[in-house]
């Protein structure tokens, strides 16, 4: 049912295909305005309670992807590159999905869907969903390119440092 929901609400606002990614537009109107934002805030929704169910149960995750949420969850991510707190709850659900997968070939379905692409994107564009990004992406077999994105649309290298990435100064007896 909630893929269902997903899959109207994209479909009925106009936000498939090839017009996702210039979907951001200045609404013509305040009712518009309301529309766009409440098609938002339901999709956030909706991949917040598909991350819960798929961390819940393992066999909740591969019908997910079996059932195509995962390409909803894209879609989402592209029709609303400006949504920060929908493109972090996609981040977790696809993180979450990714985790519980027993099969190879449902993590393959979810790459071939474009997950590493618009992953990366989001990571370095939302600093708010670069952890859970990441996350997704390294439990998707994927080692992700750490970088940040300026208003410009210019790719810099993140200054961030993955856990494990550098050798501790730590010394455990002080001399």
């Amino acid at each position: 049912s909630i893929l269902q929901i997903m899959q109207h609400y994209l479909s009925n606002g106009k936000l498939t295909g090839s017009q996702q990614v210039k979907n951001e537009r200045q609404p013509q109107n305040m009712d518009e305005n309301r529309r766009m934002k409440s098609r938002a805030i339901l999709l956030e929704h909706a991949c917040g309670i598909l991350g819960a169910m798929s961390l819940r149960e393992s066999q909740n995750a591969h019908l997910i992807v079996e059932g195509n949420g995962h390409i909803l969850i894209f879609q989402a991510m592209r029709a609303f590159p400006n949504k920060v707190t929908l493109q972090r709850q996609c981040c977790l659900a696809v993180r979450n999905i990714a985790s519980r997968l027993i099969s190879d070939e449902d993590k393959a379905k979810i790459l071939d869907a474009g997950a590493e692409d618009v992953l990366q994107a989001i990571a370095g564009k939302h600093p708010a969903s670069a952890e859970e990004s990441y996350a997704a992406l390294r439990d998707l077999g994927c080692n992700p390119t750490m970088y940040q994105v300026d208003e410009y649309g210019n790719y810099a290298r993140s200054t961030t440092e993955a856990f494990g990435t550098v050798k501790s100064n730590f010394r455990p007896v002080y001399e």
